[in-house]
């Protein structure tokens, strides 16, 4: 679907009624704008939201997050980190 839509001298655009209701924007609402060299994109949150997921999936195939948990990997990282404080004190009571 395509439209042409008049920029206001103020620089405001009127979005499509049709267009507005299959976004959920009939009573308004926030949109993500995005410039790049030669495009102008606006996007709900949720579809800006879905984009980053899309781009942090693609960036984590084939590396060890696409098979484990990064919060178990947390957990696992600050258990590290107090045994070692515990054996910098002397303190070999905490496990």
């Amino acid at each position: 679907m395509s439209y042409v839509v008049k920029v206001a001298p103020n620089g405001r655009v009127v979005i499509p009624l049709d267009v507005r209701r299959k976004l959920g924007l009939e009573n308004g609402g926030e949109l993500q704008l995005e410039v790049t060299d030669e495009e102008l994109c606006l996007r709900t949150r949720l579809q800006g939201l879905k984009k980053a997921r899309r781009m942090t999936n693609d960036m984590l195939k084939g590396s060890i997050w696409e098979k484990r948990s990064a919060v178990d990997w947390l957990i696992e990282e600050r258990r590290r980190e107090v045994e070692q404080e515990s054996r910098s004190r002397g303190d070999h009571a905490l496990k």
